[in-house]
Order: structure tokens, then sequence, then C-alpha cells
């Protein structure tokens, strides 16, 4: 992919209505508008740890977001806050779900020489680890997790039936279409993306 046409597709697909400053860019490292002067941010796999023939497998929207060029990708650009920084604005433009499925076949599928991290088996999670991805997943998406009761009928938790619909497994009783005002697959997505940000701050080394 051209250059040009990169930081087209990356530009509007970072473009979000955001109060105060209507539909803008907003860089990850200070949050404010991005315009005139920006730049490209590599901010998992850089192009120089990548063979040059390989190197369109990274240039790609899954792999780099708009930074302020002097003020912010200069002096901040390379620490791991700003690749945290980066992850979850891109994750907000494209999924967190995406970048993961993209980073885990750059070592998977193309054999590329980078961290793997530790991507554990998601059938064979245990509830309590599952539940760190639901809160964090949750935390992304600004649903206030301390604040909802979850209890669901009988004694259980409409969070444990959101893992075990991301888990693929049999629901012991049949999920509420919608918890207060969020879906129930909502939920089921907080997990998803708790899942993926996790393995993907892991690899950063968050």
């Amino acid at each position: 992919m051209e250059r040009d046409e990169l930081r087209r597709r990356i530009f509007h697909a970072h473009l979000r209505y955001t109060p105060g400053y209507g539909l803008a860019v907003l860089c990850p490292w200070c949050g404010e508008p991005v315009e005139d002067d920006w730049v490209l941010h590599e901010y998992l796999v850089e192009c120089s740890a990548v063979p040059v023939d390989r190197q369109h497998l990274v240039v790609v929207p899954e792999n780099c977001t708009p930074w302020h060029s002097q003020s912010c990708h200069v002096p901040y650009g390379q620490t791991r806050e700003a690749a945290c920084k980066s992850l979850w604005s891109a994750a907000r433009a494209l999924t967190a779900r995406a970048i993961g499925r993209w980073y885990v076949s750059l070592w998977q599928v193309h054999g590329l020489s980078i961290p793997r991290g530790l991507l554990p088996a998601v059938r064979s999670l245990s509830p309590g680890i599952a539940l760190r991805f639901f809160n964090k997943g949750a935390g992304f998406f600004g649903i206030p997790h301390a604040e909802i009761e979850w209890t669901y009928g009988l004694g259980g938790d409409v969070r444990a039936l959101a893992i075990l619909r991301w888990q693929g497994k049999r629901l012991p009783v049949e999920p509420p279409e919608r918890w207060g005002k969020y879906p129930f697959g909502s939920l089921v997505e907080a997990v998803e993306t708790g899942y993926w940000l996790d393995y993907l701050e892991g690899v950063i080394g968050a």
C-alpha cells in the first residue's frame, strides 16, 4: 500500500465525534486534534525490525496511528506508554480483535521473528482470568462495572454468562437481551476486547 493512501485510510479510520472538538482525529498522546503536522507511528512492529521484502506486512492500519509530529512523537513516541496509548487508539478505530489477529498472523502465518507473547487458549481460561479480561474490556468501552449489580437469577452472574458465550460453551440459563442499558452482546464483546488488549499489552511489555 502506498504511504499516502495508508495515511488517508488511517486518518479516516480514526475520525470520530468528540465533545468539544466535533468530528476529529485525536493524537493518542495528548488527546488534541491532529491536523497538519502529523506522522504515522508504528507502535507494535517497526519497519526496521522486519526484512525489506516483508515490510508491507507491518505498514498497515493495524500497526500505525496518527501522532502530532514534533510536540508528541519526537519526544515521547518510543516509550512503552506511547505504544499502549496507540494500541487503545487503534483498537477504538479498528477493534482489538482485528489488531490481535493481524499481529498473531505475523508470526503464526508469515513466520516473522517478533515477540509472540502469551496467548492463552480461550476455552481453557479460568473464570478469574476471564473476569480480568472482562474488566479491562468494560473499562475500554466505559461500562461502569463497579457500579452495576451483576447478579442474574438463581444467584448467577451475567458476567459469567458473557464469558461462557465468548468461550463458545453452553450457558446454564438464557442470558438477558440487555443488562441495564447494555446489550448482552456488548458484554461478550468486552471479554473479547479485554483478551486481545491484555495480550497485546503483554507483547509491548506494559
